[in-house]
Parts: C-alpha cells; sequence; structure tokens
C-alpha cells in the first residue's frame, strides 16, 4: 500500500472521529444536565371559594398567605397550610385579613382590617397580627403598652425568637418601620431628612430589611434600607459600589449569613438582586 495514500485516509478520518467525540461528549453532557436539573411536585393548597395567594413558608412545609371567601361580600381571609390538617383559617380583627409572615414555630404575623379601618389606604391596611395555636389571632396593639404611642399597622416578618417587623404609625413621628420584642416595640427610624419607613424581613439575630423614602414627599423615592443595631438604619446603595449603576429599591429577606435580597433598578429595569457581605465565604 502506497504510504502516501495511507496519510491522506488517515488525514480525511481525523477530523469526522474528533466530530463524533464531540457529539457523544455534547449528549453526555445534555444528559447529565438533564438528570441534575431539579423538578417539582405542585400542590394545590386549596381555596375558601375565591382568589388564594401565598407568602412564607417555613422549615415544616406549613405555608401562609390568605384567600377569599365567595359570595359578594367577600372578604380575604388569612390561611395557614398543614400537611395533613390543609388549609386553616386564621380569622380576621372585623374585616379582611392577610398572612406574610411565619417561623419555625408555626406563629403568623400579617395584618387585617378592623371595623374601623379606611377603605384603599394602602399605609393604613388594618392592624397587625400575631397568630399563635394557644392564643388564636391577636391585635398586635393589644400586646403593647398605649402609652408608647403606636398604631401597629401591618407584620411582614417574624423571626424564630419571635421577633415581628412592620410598620406603624408612631405619634410625633409618622409612619415608621417597628420591631416588636416581647411587649416592647422599638421605632427603627428613618433616613436622615427622610419619611416614611417599613420593615419587610428579619433574621434570628434581629438584622432587619425593608425600604425608606428619601424624604417627606412620599413619591417613589424609596431606597432598599438594612437596620442593625450596631449601626442603625442604613441605605443599602451606600454600601455598594454605585458606579456599577444599581439602584435598590426595596430589601425583602436576609438570611443569618447576612446575604440580603430584594429588587432594584438597573438601566431603567427591574432586576432581582442578592446582596453578599464583602468578605463572605459560602461554606
Amino acid at each position: 500500500m502506497n504510504p502516501n495514500n495511507v496519510l491522506q485516509r488517515q488525514k480525511r478520518i481525523m477530523p469526522v472521529a474528533a466530530a463524533i467525540i464531540l457529539l457523544l461528549l455534547a449528549g453526555l453532557g445534555t444528559q447529565a444536565g438533564e438528570q441534575n436539573q431539579i423538578r417539582y411536585f405542585i400542590d394545590d393548597l386549596g381555596t375558601f371559594g375565591g382568589d388564594t395567594r401565598a407568602y412564607s413558608i417555613n422549615n415544616s412545609g406549613q405555608v401562609v398567605g390568605f384567600s377569599f371567601t365567595p359570595g359578594p361580600s367577600s372578604f380575604a381571609h388569612a390561611f395557614r397550610f398543614t400537611d395533613g390538617f390543609g388549609m386553616q383559617d386564621l380569622g380576621t380583627l372585623g374585616r379582611g385579613s392577610s398572612a406574610f409572615g411565619m417561623n419555625n414555630s408555626g406563629k403568623v404575623v400579617g395584618s387585617s382590617e378592623t371595623p374601623t379601618t379606611p377603605r384603599g389606604d394602602p399605609w393604613n391596611p388594618g392592624h397587625a397580627f400575631l397568630y399563635t395555636d394557644r392564643l388564636g389571632m391577636q391585635d398586635l396593639n393589644n400586646l403593647i403598652d398605649p402609652l408608647f404611642g403606636w398604631e401597629l399597622r401591618k407584620a411582614n416578618a417574624i423571626n424564630n425568637q419571635g421577633q415581628i417587623v412592620g410598620f406603624g404609625e408612631h405619634t410625633g413621628t409618622g409612619l415608621h418601620a417597628f420591631r416588636y420584642t416581647r411587649g416592647t416595640v422599638q421605632d427603627l427610624g428613618r433616613f436622615p431628612g427622610g419619611g416614611i419607613s417599613y420593615a419587610l424581613g428579619i433574621s434570628n439575630r434581629g438584622d432587619v430589611v425593608g425600604a425608606a423614602y428619601l424624604d417627606a414627599s412620599g413619591i417613589g423615592n424609596f431606597r432598599a434600607m438594612l437596620y442593625t443595631n450596631r449601626s442603625g438604619m442604613q441605605n443599602l446603595n451606600d454600601l455598594i459600589d454605585t458606579s456599577l449603576g444599581w439602584i435598590l429599591r426595596e430589601a425583602t429577606g436576609i438570611n443569618e449569613r447576612g446575604q440580603i435580597v430584594g429588587w432594584a433598578e438597573l438601566n431603567g429595569q427591574e432586576h432581582a438582586f442578592r446582596l453578599t457581605p464583602v468578605g463572605f465565604r459560602a461554606d
């Protein structure tokens, strides 16, 4: 056999073989990706007869939210869903109610309209509540001294220590974020020269996240905030590289590692974000 012919045949075969190997590797990668892809079962949590939404889940798989009752005079009712028990109506303080947060003990927080709550005011959705299995739904305002000067209007989150955060009307200061701890209420303040503030999440160490307005106009000029015992209320935009173009609007959750999530504006679009402390090392 002519050696030149053998060499030419090898040159023709090698690219074909390489292409086949690449295709096989790509197929194996696709199969591995499909095998590693998480898939889910879906549970219909039920309804009280109307539209239903869920807002929070704990480590036991319990879920809270609200569901509308049927009929022309329909009201939303806060619920807690538990496997094997189903959807439990948590009641109201007069009219509609919604549950927004729950801890691993199954304690639930939210807000409920009272008979005197005005209609259609997002800053006055009613009274903040705490629901426990032993005492049912309690108006959080009944668990504090009236001399504190608070009307606690909405509770958004509760940690495993039982601390509750949200917002309320504080006499002499206006609508401010609060942190409730065993019968006491702490005003988390506002930005310097700012207006309304509100809390949306809390870690088990008591760090709080939410948002606050830059001034008293209340016209869309809110920014994400972090409150810690050490530093007080801080604008999270002051804690990032502003040259990147992010405008952090609301911080909605914080974990035990200090990572914070929420939403922001970037190049004219809304984006979800996760902040990680500088020097953070994942386990």
